[in-house]
């Protein structure tokens, strides 16, 4: 690629980046925001991402509704309707003081520090072939499925077998913005979509940082180091591709300041109602846990802020209880049509189970046991300021610094509801909770730098201090960050793809691909253990394993090829590849190539090959017909296979 294409290309990115990610959310915030608030550049910047990373799936699932897919008018619509609305905004509803604050040197760093983390978290995936680790192969398939059909969808055809589509969708969505509008591949988009979500998960801090700190900006900027440069995690989940997690974390912040806005207003609040009813309902269908992590911040809000001022602002909250009601009934109505399909389906069968038939005390135990783990993403320095924190905010009085603490604890208490089945509680693993406690660590060590910065004996000490701590953490933080991306959660590697090109120049769109995997959830489901995992989105060609979600969650077409799947899996890792039986059912499978990958089988914690090269050079089932590095490509005698008899697997046709 030139220089000048590489320019262009940069420039489209960040165009797509602002006409995705920000744009809708500044539209709709000057439409629905309370006409007597005045927000820094900043916490606009930050609420506007949160609001347009919800709006993207609302407006998907109700164009689906309609039955329209208008593909690339998915981005480009909204975005004009946005700059519509904004000039009108900007000719027509001009208030006195109604601009945003005056950029200061707080503003100047905290926009200094997220360009570092951009720039940081695009740097480490530029020598990344593809997305890591299985989360992300759903993800890319997701957002290529999304691309393809112009909208939403409900057949996972023509890359798995699976005819109902119930998933979070969010992340997808917006990846699917990018190719529509640049035409980079969609496994570019994950990554380059992902790492922009990556950044922006610490920026959303800032408006909750500067409200829980009483108006002070310093713990706004100091919350966003932390979350963004000196913590492992959230940089860390681009080696997990725990995409959706991540686009629910980016938006939940933003609720949780229209909620406690909603209940500090001096008016009721009505216009807000519908703004954060969407945010909610986005929130939503981005990952479905985050509806946990909200409600438990609504208790914390009852408790440490809307008890401990009952006397004195009983009328302010209780006049922002019918407009919150609203916004309950707005969220409500946006996912309606979602919970419908959701409320059939496989995914809503097995939240039924496990809300009504509990888990066993071993497992609840077991899974607690994860938090041993927890300095492992948050430096141990971290949590120490952080319970430092929490005990001054005990001398201050400060509840709702206390309450992020209450917070992280009902989420974690909640999960032991699993022993009487309370409802959901499954869905609340310690380990999704752990690796999200980012959050309230960065708020914590914010409000408690605000706290010490008030110690200092000058205001030029006030001013420029901070300042210098800044720049200092951030830059050794940013040393750090380099090193977050692990290879060991690499799947495709570019002798992968090389043998992927190979495969689209020499193979029939018929072909089916024997690949490796291994057995989880007790044997119950499989996933893939290298790159020949990711052969039907790169390739267009067929192979024996099918993402994992549609596994879990959807309803296959014939009803047995999940079962098919795992059983083929079972029945190789008890057999060698030569066995009798196994022969029989790679010809009942319509097996014609077999995939060795550079990862040899073992991306995975515990995974071990299905069959190794030796077996396949060993075989006279097997001829080597591609090799480089460790990556080979093996074609299957079919010939074998006329003198037997088998079934066959239906396979979707491309």
């Amino acid at each position: 690629m030139s220089y000048i294409s590489l320019v262009w290309l940069i420039i489209a990115l960040m165009m797509t980046g602002f006409m995705v990610l920000v744009l809708p959310g500044l539209a709709l915030l000057a439409l629905f925001d309370r006409p007597e608030r005045r927000r820094s550049w900043f916490e606009q910047l930050s609420l506007a991402i949160g609001i347009s990373l919800a709006w993207l799936p609302v407006w998907l699932l109700w164009t689906d509704m309609l039955g329209w897919h208008l593909g690339a008018m998915n981005v480009w619509l909204p975005a004009l309707l946005s700059v519509v609305v904004l000039v009108w905004h900007g000719r027509h509803q001009r208030r006195p003081n109604s601009s945003p604050l005056p950029l200061d040197s707080y503003d100047i760093a905290l926009g200094a520090l997220f360009l570092l983390i951009v720039v940081v978290r695009l740097a480490i995936v530029a020598p990344l072939e593809a997305p890591m680790w299985g989360d992300a192969y759903h993800h890319t398939m997701i957002a290529q499925l999304i691309i393809d059909n112009g909208g939403l969808f409900r057949s996972w055809e023509p890359y798995a077998p699976y005819q109902t589509f119930t998933v979070q969708f969010g992340f997808p969505a917006m990846v699917a913005g990018f190719p529509w509008v640049t035409g980079i591949s969609t496994v570019e988009a994950v990554l380059v979509t992902g790492q922009l979500l990556n950044a922006a998960a610490a920026l959303v801090l800032y408006p909750l940082a500067v409200r829980l700190a009483d108006g002070r900006r310093v713990a706004g900027l100091v919350a966003v180091l932390v979350a963004g440069l000196l913590t492992v995690v959230p940089s860390f989940y681009v080696n997990w591709g725990r995409y959706a997690q991540l686009a629910g974390q980016v938006i939940l912040p933003i609720a949780m300041v229209l909620t406690w806005e909603m209940f500090a207003a001096p008016r009721p609040p009505w216009r807000s109602a519908g703004l954060l009813g969407l945010v909610v309902a986005g929130m939503t269908l981005s990952y479905y846990r985050m509806g946990f992590f909200y409600a438990a911040f609504i208790v914390v809000l009852v408790l440490c802020w809307v008890l401990p001022h009952w006397r004195t602002k009983r009328s302010t909250w209780l006049q922002a209880l019918p407009p919150l009601i609203l916004a309950a009934l707005v969220a409500a109505g946006l996912l309606l049509p979602w919970v419908f399909r959701v409320t059939n389906s496989l995914l809503a069968d097995m939240v039924s189970v496990a809300s009504t038939t509990g888990v066993p005390t071993s497992f609840v135990w077991h899974d607690y046991q994860n938090w041993q783990e927890v300095t492992t993403y948050i430096a141990p320095l971290l949590l120490w300021m952080s319970g430092l924190a929490v005990a001054w905010a005990l001398v201050r009085r400060a509840w709702m610094i206390v309450g992020l603490v209450l917070w992280i604890g009902l989420l974690v208490l909640y999960f032991a509801g699993t022993l009487v089945g309370l409802p959901g509680a499954v869905m609340l693993q310690s380990f999704s909770v752990m690796i999200a406690i980012y959050m309230p660590v960065a708020l914590l060590c914010g409000w408690l730098a605000a706290e010490m910065i008030a110690f200092l004996p000058t205001p030029r000490l006030k001013a420029v201090l901070p300042l210098i701590a800044v720049v200092l953490l951030a830059a050794w933080g940013a040393l750090q960050q380099r090193h977050i991306v692990d290879p060991f959660y690499a799947i495709v590697t570019q002798p992968d793809m090389k043998a992927m090109d190979w495969i689209k120049r020499n193979t029939k769109p018929t072909d089916l691909f024997l690949v490796q995997g291994f057995t989880i959830f007790q044997g119950t489901s499989a996933v893939g253990a290298d790159a020949g995992w990711w052969i039907p989105l790169l390739t267009g060609r067929q192979n024996t394993m099918p993402p994992q979600y549609p596994m879990l969650s959807e309803r296959p077409d014939p009803p047995d090829y999940t079962q098919r799947v795992v059983d083929l899996v079972l029945l190789m890792e008890a057999r060698p590849l030569d066995d009798a039986e196994v022969i029989d059912q790679l010809c009942a499978w319509g097996v014609t190539y077999a995939y060795y990958g550079q990862r040899q089988g073992q991306a995975g914690f515990g995974a071990e090959p299905l069959f190794r090269l030796d077996d396949l050079h060993a075989s006279p089932y097997f001829t080597l017909m591609h090799t480089q590095d460790e990556v080979a490509i093996f074609a299957f005698d079919q010939a074998v296979c006329s003198s037997r008899e088998g079934r066959s697997v239906r396979r979707p046709a491309l």
